[in-house]
This record gives C-alpha cells, sequence and structure tokens, in this order.
C-alpha cells in the first residue's frame, strides 16, 4: 500500500515541477513535450503498480 501512497506523490510532485516550468518559460513545443513525458511516466507508474500483472509466472502482490 505505500508504494501507491508514494507513486501517487511522487507524480503530483512532478506534474508541480513541470507545470513551474512550462508556466514561467511558456513555449509550446515545452508544452507539448511536457504533456508526453508526464504521459508516459503516468503510464509507467500505473502500469508499474497498479496493473496486476505476472511475472515469471508468479502473482505479483505486493500488498
Amino acid at each position: 500500500m505505500i508504494d501507491k501512497i508514494l507513486v501517487i506523490v511522487s507524480m503530483l510532485a512532478m506534474i508541480a515541477f513541470c507545470g513551474t516550468v512550462v508556466y514561467f518559460v511558456a513555449e509550446p513545443d515545452l508544452m507539448v513535450v511536457t504533456v508526453l513525458v508526464l504521459l508516459m511516466a503516468g503510464h509507467d507508474f500505473w502500469s508499474d503498480v497498479f496493473r496486476k500483472k505476472k511475472r515469471n509466472g508468479n502473482d505479483d502482490k505486493a500488498e
């Protein structure tokens, strides 16, 4: 359960940091790249923590 909390906190921190950079720089290209990076990071976090997937034939349950 602690891993899910840490993922949420770290994603919020990353969004806040990237949002601050985009706000102060305000370049359209930077905005597009930042959104793509946040989407990729969110997908990676989601697939790593929230999906129940099998590794080596064993159920990966970290609870």
